[in-house]
């Protein structure tokens, strides 16, 4: 587990956490679509890794059939669900060490933390900010209809708003494409991580003929 804290640079809270807001951010909007695709690619790098384990755990002889069932389940907290409930059937009739089960709680723990930040990402709308006709850059930011991630204006209006007030206060999330690459680079590593826990794990405990 302390590896997997040393790899990623700390706790599942703290690792995933919304980055500050900027007050710059890119000139361009291409720079922002750009970042977003190498994301979301290595975001289902990580879903494929833990498809992978998936079939591990269920010592699947038909690696596909497996794969696919897991990714039949809609929810990120559906396929969790089975994650665990799986691992949990595979520790005990295998006789699985504790740090294996310590180290799959750590990775689960940085997985569902790690989500948050991935449907930030997804459901994003690259806007071009401005603060009094001033070109601020341009962010991603909530899609408007988004109620839980943007804050009513008027309402924010009625709490007196700071001389430093732009319109990124208003949305629970402001990434710049530099914001997104910094999270594409924790999906890397926990994608690796999963795949290296699943190598070391195979290894350990191989099927039987």
């Amino acid at each position: 587990m302390k590896a997997i804290i040393d790899a990623l640079g700390g706790k599942p809270g703290d690792v995933w956490k919304v980055p500050p807001t900027q007050p710059n951010g890119d000139e361009r909007q291409g720079d922002i679509y750009f970042a977003v695709g190498r994301a979301l690619t290595n975001w289902e790098g990580i879903e494929s890794s833990f498809a992978t384990l998936f079939a591990m755990f269920l010592r699947a002889r038909t690696l596909g059939a497996a794969e696919r069932a897991y990714g039949s389940i809609v929810s990120a907290k559906g396929r969790r669900d089975v994650l665990d409930a799986a691992a949990e059937m595979f520790f005990f009739y295998e006789k699985v060490g504790e740090q294996y089960r310590k180290d799959f709680k750590s990775l689960m723990s940085h997985f569902q933390n790690a989500v948050g930040r991935r449907n930030d990402i997804a459901h994003g709308m690259a806007f071009r900010i401005s603060k009094e006709e001033t070109f601020l850059g341009h962010f991603l930011v909530p899609a408007p209809y988004n109620t839980n991630k943007n804050e009513d204006f008027h309402i924010a209006s009625d709490k007196g708003l700071p001389p430093n007030f732009n319109v990124n206060m208003l949305h629970s999330y402001s990434y710049t494409a530099a914001d997104i690459l910094a999270v594409n680079e924790k999906f890397m590593v926990l994608r690796d991580l999963v795949q290296a826990y699943w190598a070391e794990l195979n290894n350990a405990y191989p099927m039987k003929p």
